[in-house]
């Protein structure tokens, strides 16, 4: 079982984007997966990736904006944009590929500091 918390502020998947005959992804987004790569490697320590069928849970905790009146964070972005981003970054280091996880608990929440909280386990042991 692997859990982790990550003091970071999540970041939605953005968009491809189309320019100069190629597609890419935008600075923001990579900046994020590449450093949400780099604390998931450090929580690993060198171990292997997860094999097998998976079960995640996740939290994505989202500063509220200042003009919110609601406590539930039911605006954008989107809750699947931050597993996007999030499970591409896991991708290789938690996991082999996340088409392993077949049972899926997600959330997005407010709070005064932004992070990520995650826990994954082996469906079948």
């Amino acid at each position: 079982m692997i859990i982790a918390r990550f003091d970071i502020d999540p970041v939605a998947k953005g968009r491809p984007r189309f320019g100069n005959g190629r597609t890419y992804t935008p600075a923001k987004t990579t900046r994020f997966e590449n450093a949400l790569k780099v604390l998931a490697r450090k929580e690993m320590k060198g171990d292997a990736p997860l094999d097998g069928a998976l079960t995640v849970r996740i939290s994505f905790v989202i500063k509220k904006p200042k003009t919110s009146k609601n406590n539930a964070p039911s605006v954008k972005p989107d809750l699947d944009n931050f597993l996007k981003a999030a499970f591409d970054a896991f991708n290789g280091i938690f996991w082999n590929d996340d088409a392993q996880v077949c049972v899926l608990r997600a959330e997005k929440v407010y709070s005064d500091r932004g992070r990520i909280e995650v826990m994954i386990d082996q469906l079948f042991k």
